[in-house]
Parts: C-alpha cells; sequence; structure tokens
C-alpha cells in the first residue's frame, strides 16, 4: 500500500493497482496536472462520477509508473499507452479504478460491484456449461467474461457461447481460440475484481 486511497501489488510480471476513488484527497486532484487535450477532456465530462473515475484511472496510473504516461483509446475503445511500453486494462466501478499494466504479457481485467442484482441477466451471459450457484458465482462468470472480451479484444464475441468459465478451476476456455486463461480474483469490500495474465 503507497497510501490510504491507492494500492500497488506486484504480480507475475504485471502490476496491479487499486484505488477507492472517494478517498482521493481534495489537494491531490486539484493539483495533479493534465495534458492540454486530457484537461480539455476531463472539462468536457458532465457525469460528475464518470469525471472522478476518468480522473482517479490518471492519478492511478501516474503513481504505478511515477511519470505522466497518456492513455489512449482505439477505434473500438480499447485503451492504451501512448509510447505501447505497457499492455494495459483499466476497469471501475462507482467506488474503485482499477488499472493491470504489464511489459511482457498482455492483460485484462474486470472490478463490478456484487451488492447490484444480476440474476434477471443470467441467460444472456451463463451457458449450459456452467453451474454457478448463487449470485457471487454469477459475478464471477461476468467478471471473467468481461476480462477475456478485453483480453482477445475482438467485436464482436458471443460471451455466452464462446467462453466457459469453470469455477471450480477458476479458469476461463476461450473456444474461438481453443485457449485456457487462469482467473483471479479478489474481494475488495462490496466489489470482485477479475484479473487474466495471458
Amino acid at each position: 500500500m503507497i497510501s490510504n486511497y491507492i494500492t500497488i501489488t506486484d504480480l507475475q510480471n504485471s502490476t496491479l493497482g487499486i484505488c477507492k476513488i472517494s478517498h482521493i484527497p481534495n489537494e491531490v486532484k486539484e493539483s495533479f496536472t493534465l495534458s492540454q487535450r486530457d484537461q480539455e477532456y476531463y472539462n468536457n465530462i458532465r457525469n460528475s462520477r464518470r469525471k472522478n473515475e476518468w480522473l482517479a484511472t490518471r492519478i492511478l496510473l501516474n503513481q504505478m509508473l511515477d511519470n505522466n504516461h497518456q492513455i489512449l483509446y482505439t477505434e473500438d475503445g480499447k485503451p492504451y499507452l501512448k509510447d505501447h511500453q505497457y499492455d494495459l486494462s483499466i476497469s471501475h466501478s462507482k467506488e474503485y479504478a482499477t488499472i493491470l499494466l504489464s511489459s511482457t504479457k498482455q492483460v485484462a481485467l474486470d472490478i463490478e460491484n456484487t451488492k447490484r442484482r444480476i440474476s434477471h441477466l443470467k441467460n444472456k451471459f451463463v451457458n449450459n456449461n456452467e453451474t454457478p450457484q448463487n449470485d457471487l458465482d454469477l459475478f464471477k462468470i461476468w467478471c471473467a467474461k468481461e476480462a477475456i472480451f478485453k483480453l482477445v479484444n475482438r467485436h464482436p464475441i458471443d460471451l455466452q457461447n464462446e467462453t466457459i468459465v469453470d469455477l471450480r478451476k477458476e479458469q476461463i476456455y476461450y473456444t474461438t481460440t481453443n485457449e485456457t486463461f487462469q482467473l483471479n480474483f479478489i474481494n475488495i469490500e462490496d466489489e470482485l475484481l477479475c484479473y487474466i495474465i495471458g
């Protein structure tokens, strides 16, 4: 932990950063320097929650890399660093901004608040090979499928039929490329984070 609002953890060939958005001190937000392009974008964000998530992501990245890297986006919306030194994945919920970085591997992550209802969406993403026993299992399947969607960066992807999550082994099978990836889950208060290191 490097502060009361940011945690940075070294993982296998990657780094995970977690920022509690509501705990970022106002003086940090006010003194954080953005590029002119980013400042213009930030000023045009109307939704205050989205504005806080966006800024928290940049503050977190700055802490993780000790300098000001610019986040850009592909036409499909996948984030990347302007200098291409790291593979990058970003996710945020109402409470947290998260980043996974690697200089040698492809990475992806997703974070979801587990207090919201998800069972009504089950038929849209769970397939017959998956057997969730409770809502937490549903969130694990959803987070895993969101992470694989980010990892393979292919549009469209049929999350229900092209992916199979094995919760017992904590793995996801991507049928299109016949690949299996290890899933890593972290519970943070009412949030569930899932990350994949390819």
